[in-house]
């Protein structure tokens, strides 16, 4: 079972989309289906506000450093403008409802049409 992607937050930094919500985007998160979002922890954390910025960050540190980041140090490091955070607050504020997508997954597998489709079998429920 996949599931499209709504949006990626490096990707969109790396697109350089804006950073609020254009009428573009809320006229696609009231559009019909699944909306799935893919959020690097560390982008939301550090409040990115181009790709860049946390690319630089990470490659000032170890990697020892990188993961063992605690919450004080990130908080100095965040970004105070409009950033990438600021975008995903956003959406969630727009949206209708939340679900997991174990979820999502066991709705597609039960359902009549996915179960008609040859070699389904193997899926079973989360």
């Amino acid at each position: 079972v996949e599931f499209p992607l709504f949006m990626e937050d490096g990707g969109y930094l790396w697109r350089r989309h804006a950073l609020q919500l254009t009428d573009l985007l809320l006229r696609q998160l009231k559009a019909p289906g699944c909306k799935v979002l893919l959020i690097h922890p560390m982008h939301f954390a550090l409040n990115s506000p181009n790709f860049s910025f946390m690319q630089n960050i990470k490659q000032s540190c170890t990697r020892e450093e990188w993961i063992s980041m605690q919450a004080d140090e990130l908080q100095t490091l965040r970004h105070r403008g409009r950033g990438i955070r600021n975008v995903i607050e956003g959406i969630l504020d727009k949206a209708h409802s939340f679900t997991t997508l174990k979820v999502e997954y066991n709705k597609v597998i039960a359902s009549e049409k996915f179960r008609l489709r040859p070699n389904t079998s193997v899926h079973k429920p989360l």
